[in-house]
């Protein structure tokens, strides 16, 4: 087993940040943050095991494009035909299908995710949903490989809130009214993209973008105070409850 602390990238995380220049007009940056190069740790481990139920989400598949937010629904939605008839003699079956390697799977786990424990599909992903779909006959179906878990460094996220105010707003007002008013006020602010499946666009309509603005400057400050009054989702908070989570987890699994 190995444990890193790493970004996962070489190059430093940055965030567009924009400051008065010349004529007192907000010019653009890059800002590294080194606490979100920390944010997330990763756990190898390469004996791993458990059972086919216990897959909560597939990683990549056919049918990726479709919005299918239950594992259970996957195969009545895209392969009924594999998953019926539900017997121990098609639930063999489809667990024979040559993409599948049961003895080396490879899994993925994200301890904030819903689904928590991902299956990192190499081939044979409807046969795989169908063959789950038919344990509730009961039946073990037992998978090992290798782990990849990723963790949160708790630390980081205090780091980061105790410099940052974090707020999303619509991406087409960074550099629409948001950014014309900030600039009137002559208020540096940096903007970022959100976490990957942290906020469905094609669901709500609407593409988002963080705002971040510098504690203990005072007119970002008062843009905070703005924002948060205005109801703009505060992101600060959803990194403590993901902190608070962590702890919790930590606290459950013990020593």
């Amino acid at each position: 087993m190995s444990f890193s602390l790493s970004s996962f990238h070489s190059r430093p995380w940055t965030i567009d940040y924009r400051k008065p220049g010349y004529q007192r007009r907000l010019k653009s940056h890059s800002l590294a943050v080194p606490e979100v190069q920390q944010l997330i740790s990763k756990e190898n481990i390469p004996h791993f095991s458990c059972d086919i139920t216990d897959i909560r989400g597939i990683s990549a598949s056919k049918s990726m494009e479709h919005d299918i937010r239950d594992i259970d629904e996957f195969p009545v939605l895209r392969c009924r035909e594999l998953a019926e008839p539900v017997t121990e003699e098609h639930l063999r079956k489809n667990m024979r299908h040559w993409e599948l390697r049961l003895d080396r799977m490879l899994f993925a786990e994200y301890p904030w995710a819903a689904r928590r424990l991902y299956w990192l599909n190499d081939g044979g992903s409807h046969h795989f949903g169908a063959a789950r779909q038919a344990c509730r006959l009961g039946t073990a179906v037992p998978l090992t490989g290798r782990l990849c878990r990723y963790g949160v460094n708790v630390p980081m996220i205090s780091a980061i809130r105790q410099q940052w105010h974090l707020f999303a707003i619509p991406a087409d007002e960074i550099y629409g009214s948001f950014f014309d008013a900030m600039n009137a006020f002559e208020c540096p602010f940096g903007n970022s993209g959100l976490p990957r499946h942290m906020h469905d666009t094609d669901k709500s309509g609407v593409a988002l973008k963080l705002v971040w603005l510098e504690r203990g400057h005072p007119r970002a400050s008062a843009v905070a105070e703005v924002l948060s009054a205005a109801g703009f989702p505060d992101f600060g908070k959803q990194l403590n409850l993901l902190a608070i989570q962590t702890a919790e987890t930590i606290s459950l699994e013990g020593p």
